[in-house]
C-alpha cells in the first residue's frame, strides 16, 4: 500500500483524504476526517460552513481513499463527535 503524505497543500487532482480543523483545534480538538477529488474546493466548502478559519492538519494521496477513510474512521469511532467530526480532547 502506497501512501504520499501531502501537509499544507491546497491544488490537489488525485484521490485524497483529509483531516481539516479549526483554527479553535488547540481548544477542542475538534478535527474532520474526509475524502474528496478536489481538496481546495472542499476545504473551501466546509470554510463556508465554519465560524472558524479552516486549517489543513494532512493530506493523503491514495489509491483506495474510500477504504483508508473507512479504516481512520474506525479507528477514532470513539472519539466522534458528530458525522465526520471527531475529538481527540476527552
Amino acid at each position: 500500500m502506497s501512501v504520499n503524505l501531502q501537509r499544507g497543500q491546497n491544488k490537489l487532482t488525485k484521490n485524497y483524504v483529509y483531516f481539516v480543523a479549526g483554527d479553535h483545534y488547540s481548544h477542542t480538538g475538534y478535527f474532520k476526517v474526509g475524502i474528496t477529488g478536489d481538496f481546495k474546493a472542499r476545504k473551501q466548502q466546509i470554510q463556508s460552513h465554519s465560524p472558524y478559519k479552516i486549517l489543513t492538519m494532512c493530506l493523503v494521496t491514495h489509491s483506495k481513499p474510500k477504504e483508508l477513510e473507512a479504516a481512520i474512521l474506525e479507528e477514532f469511532k470513539s472519539e466522534r463527535i458528530r458525522g465526520e467530526w471527531f475529538s481527540v480532547r476527552g
